[in-house]
């Protein structure tokens, strides 16, 4: 009996990493006044899907963004924005980020996590 867990596991962890990979290939659509580019705004989702796990334990692909607002307009290399995203609990969670382009091209994005007051980076 365990060993039928472990496959149903396995091979539902491969089609995540699938539906993962395929939709990483898609364009990240956000409502509101964002200015990120394609790669970034896929930063900012990935980065977004991580904390909402980690606090929520949402395990949803999918993250709805519900609004956007620029705080800092970028200069090329930083940027400050406003994110809303409605959770998988049904809680519109907004969240501050900063991004910032790294030398070999990949993105720094931190977020200060509501209700917490952390911070929270990745590098994608």
């Amino acid at each position: 009996m365990r060993s039928h867990f472990f496959q149903y596991k396995r091979s539902g962890l491969l089609l995540v990493l699938i539906a993962v990979l395929l939709g990483g290939c898609a364009s990240v659509e956000v409502p509101g006044e964002t200015k990120m580019d394609e790669k970034a705004r896929g930063s900012v989702i990935g980065h977004l899907k991580m904390v909402e796990h980690a606090l929520y334990s949402c395990s949803t692909l999918r993250l709805r963004v519900t609004d956007t607002k620029v705080v800092m307009p970028s200069d090329g290399k930083k940027s400050q924005e406003k994110w809303t995203v409605l959770s998988c609990n049904g809680e519109h969670h907004t969240y501050d980020l900063d991004y910032t382009v790294l030398a070999e091209g990949k993105i720094n994005v931190c977020s200060a996590v509501p209700p917490y007051g952390k911070r929270i980076c990745s590098a994608r």
